[in-house]
């Protein structure tokens, strides 16, 4: 049996009965829709249609399964909490160009910039820790001339690239990111004090020997 569909003045279709049902389950058709076949008189609501409305009902709802927790952001990046830890998040603002207001966070391997969605960039930025050679204290200055408040912290890569950061307790920043331990296995520097694995032998960190 072909069924024509009347909505609003607009035919569509001929349509099998299986395709109806189909389409009105996905939301394609409406119950509300009319339809027409050979040997009606008039035009009928769908439902009304012999074997229209069998296989209308939604299909059972089935929640995706839950992804790995990572640190919710509004961008793709983040922390894989099966294989590093965070260590401190705060406000920060990123100064390139005209400035990006974000979110930055701390973890045992890297820092990650994450701006606010109201950026006009929203790239997040990370740096892995063992790829940044020194940090510096500088002011965000007036004008690009005149200090006026001591919050940037500056990190620099053994690449030479530099990142400026805005960030409260400046300090604070500093000296996390200056606390280091050794592997308890080969003795190598960590990354990160609290790292879960040691990059140079690649073993379990279960404990820590000394703290630098």
């Amino acid at each position: 049996m072909q069924v024509t569909i009347n909505r609003d003045g607009q035919q569509m279709g001929p349509y099998t009965v299986e395709q109806i049902n189909e389409y009105l389950t996905k939301g394609s058709l409406l119950p509300t829709d009319y339809g027409w076949h050979e040997g009606l008189p008039d035009w009928v609501p769908l439902t009304k249609i012999s074997g229209v409305g069998s296989a209308a009902s939604p299909p059972p709802f089935k929640p995706k399964p839950l992804e790995s927790a990572n640190v919710p952001s509004t961008q793709s990046s983040t922390v894989d909490t099966a294989k590093e830890m965070l260590i401190h998040e705060d406000q920060a603002n990123l100064k390139i160009g005209m400035g990006r207001g974000g979110h930055l966070r701390l973890t045992t391997s890297k820092l990650i910039f994450t701006p606010h969605s109201l950026n006009t960039t929203t790239d997040v930025t990370e740096i892995q820790l063992s790829d940044i050679s020194h940090f510096e204290k500088e002011w965000t200055k007036l004008l690009g001339i005149i200090p006026m408040v001591p919050n940037i912290l500056a990190i620099y890569t053994h690449g030479g690239e530099k990142f400026r950061f805005q960030v409260l307790k400046r300090d604070l920043w500093i000296t996390l990111l200056e606390k280091k331990e050794n592997c308890v296995h080969c003795g190598s520097l960590l990354a990160r004090a609290g790292a879960l694995v040691c990059p140079a032998c690649g073993r379990d960190q279960c404990d820590t020997t000394s703290v630098l």
